[in-house]
């Protein structure tokens, strides 16, 4: 019959070898984690590399598409030093370039959409909310007697 003793001493080794085979399941599993982590992480920088990318390309394909003219100079608009300044006309809508303020994109903003309240007929500003049709009558001729 074992004593308590050596009955002890075999519990205190088989404890310690679960709490070994315990740590090094841990470790393996942090290993593996930070593997995953290090790749997901590659994987977005790549991801927004190649969206970078194909919007240049896209960009590309709409200044190109839009230049009705069989070879490009350092005249045309998108030449210039100040991109902020090119609008182009692309299927009847007038868009401008913008840069949205991340390095290495651009896009487009639509600007045949907007209001010009210098131009616009009376008719066309009674359709703004919150604006009557007689609010819009008399902010067109106030515009008309300052311009005149």
């Amino acid at each position: 019959m074992s004593t308590p003793r050596t009955s002890r001493a075999a519990v205190l080794i088989v404890v310690l070898w679960v709490v070994a085979v315990l740590a090094v399941i841990c470790l393996a599993l942090g290993g593996t984690v930070r593997f995953k982590q290090v790749h997901l992480r590659r994987d977005r920088l790549e991801l927004r590399a190649r969206e970078a990318a194909l919007s240049a390309l896209n960009l590309a394909r709409v200044v190109v598409l839009s230049d009705g003219t069989a070879a490009d100079t350092p005249a045309d608009a998108f030449a210039s030093d100040r991109p902020e300044d090119f609008t182009l006309t692309v299927s009847g809508m007038e868009a401008r370039l913008f840069d949205p303020g991340s390095a290495g994109r651009w896009g487009l903003s639509d600007e045949s959409a907007r209001l010009n309240a210098n131009t616009a007929p009376a008719g066309m500003l009674a359709r703004l909310p919150g604006m009557t049709p007689a609010a819009a009558e008399a902010f067109a001729s106030a515009r008309r007697a300052a311009g005149a």
